[in-house]
């Protein structure tokens, strides 16, 4: 569960970013602009991946015992997204608790705030978003496969790994 509670933490967040930037992107509404980007700015701001990778998601990964090299690979793609997250946050500090998250009481400041507000800036913030996050999204993927694959569903009844089978060999979906 704790892989299943990761790639969907991921997923939701890449799925509300690219309808946010596709909203922006068509709205003849400048308001509704600048809103959506103060939205993803925010949304980029609050991703906590502490929450959902913790002890347990090591612990996951630890009983699907990977090769060295994808858990490598693995911490190398976490540590990409946890840096590009410290950088967004404080990029978006100010948007957030100026415009969205708490409003400014000097509401002549906090409108000025919302129009001088980049849209197109923080769509690419989501796009470099993406782009880290992708290959973590691609080994949850090989991940949420090998613990569904029977020997591993019979280990995870039984608590312990008397069924073994090693997935240096697996592939993404998106690679056969």
């Amino acid at each position: 569960m704790s892989i299943h509670r990761v790639s969907i933490f991921l997923l939701n967040a890449n799925r509300d970013l690219q309808v946010s930037v596709a909203d922006m992107l068509t709205s003849r509404n400048w308001w509704l602009r600048k809103f959506l980007a103060r939205n993803m700015a925010l949304l980029l701001y609050e991703l906590d991946f502490s929450k959902v990778m913790g002890k347990q998601f090591r612990s996951a990964i630890n009983f699907f015992s990977p090769p060295r090299a994808f858990r490598d690979e693995l911490a190398t793609n976490l540590k990409a997204l946890r840096r590009l997250h410290a950088t967004l946050r404080l990029e978006f500090e100010r948007i957030r608790n100026n415009t969205i998250a708490h409003r400014d009481a000097d509401a002549m400041r906090q409108y000025r705030m919302i129009r001088a507000l980049d849209e197109m800036t923080i769509a690419r913030r989501c796009g470099e978003f993406f782009e880290t996050a992708e290959p973590l999204i691609k080994q949850l993927i090989v991940l949420t496969t090998t613990s569904s694959e029977l020997h591993h569903l019979l280990n995870q009844v039984i608590g312990r790994k008397a069924f073994r089978r090693d997935i240096s060999t697996r592939k993404s979906p998106h690679e056969r």
